[in-house]
């Protein structure tokens, strides 16, 4: 397995354990992050969005997808940044 799929694979893994976090235990996770707690549909919708995501990660991981390594790195790397400045 090359270093790509190494990688989507962990980054799935990663996301999957989060949004089963957010679903399952909201608070443990927002605490850690050191968030309020709060009832808010939107951490719902972000834990399935991540769950969903993080599937296409591992089975692309899984399958050496090359070309959707390419395409989510470059969703990732300028929208990541921008979403973090604007919150």
């Amino acid at each position: 397995m090359n270093a790509p799929s190494r990688h989507a694979r962990a980054l799935g893994a990663h996301m999957l354990g989060s949004a089963i976090t957010l679903l399952l235990t909201p608070g443990l996770l927002l605490a850690l992050l050191g968030t309020p707690a709060t009832s808010e549909p939107w951490l719902t919708v972000a834990a399935g969005i991540a769950l969903a995501l993080g599937d296409c990660c591992v089975a692309a991981g899984h399958a050496g997808a090359r070309w959707f390594f390419g395409a989510s790195l470059l969703g990732r790397c300028p929208c990541v940044p921008v979403a973090f400045y604007a919150a």
